[in-house]
């Protein structure tokens, strides 16, 4: 995809008010990114599109990091993102390695930069957002125990 294309499309979620030569989306305009690829922003997919797209901050996304990461996903327009974030989720089962990095991104924006581990109530949106997801075939009795371990960590 070229340069002006790129730009042109981040450009249509980009907050018009942030500083820098590109500027960032800023959650609103994630929002509306999320909306038009139809994810909702409590979904799994919602969370991989900001871990695809490199983001240092949930729901903000640099120029950068939309650039770094589409061009690494192969994409040129909207319907190659979802179809990319779509078969992302659904490798998650398979690919042990793409999920546990995308576990850590996702913890990491969850805790405080202070923070060893993440609050209770923090691990337990993180389990249940993303690990309940990815354990839809497993065994009710082996979630449980996945969420008792997570939910009674201090």
């Amino acid at each position: 995809m070229s340069e002006r294309k790129l730009k042109i499309w981040f450009n249509q979620y980009k907050d018009p008010d942030t500083s820098g030569d590109k500027g960032k989306i800023t959650p609103e305009g994630y929002q509306k990114l999320c909306e038009s690829l139809g994810y909702s922003m409590d979904g799994i997919e919602a969370l991989v599109l900001t871990w695809k797209l490199e983001s240092k901050d949930m729901g903000t996304i640099t120029y950068e990091g939309w650039e770094n990461g589409l061009k690494k996903m192969c994409v040129s327009d909207a319907k190659e993102l979802k179809q990319k974030i779509d078969y992302t989720v659904a490798v998650f089962s398979s690919d042990v390695a793409s999920y546990r990095s995308f576990y850590r991104s996702v913890f990491n924006f969850l805790k405080l930069e202070s923070q060893r581990t993440a609050d209770v109530e923090v691990r337990q949106l993180l389990v249940g957002g993303c690990l309940i997801e990815r354990m839809i075939h497993t065994p009710p009795y082996l979630v449980s125990c996945v969420l008792v371990f997570h939910c009674n960590r201090k």
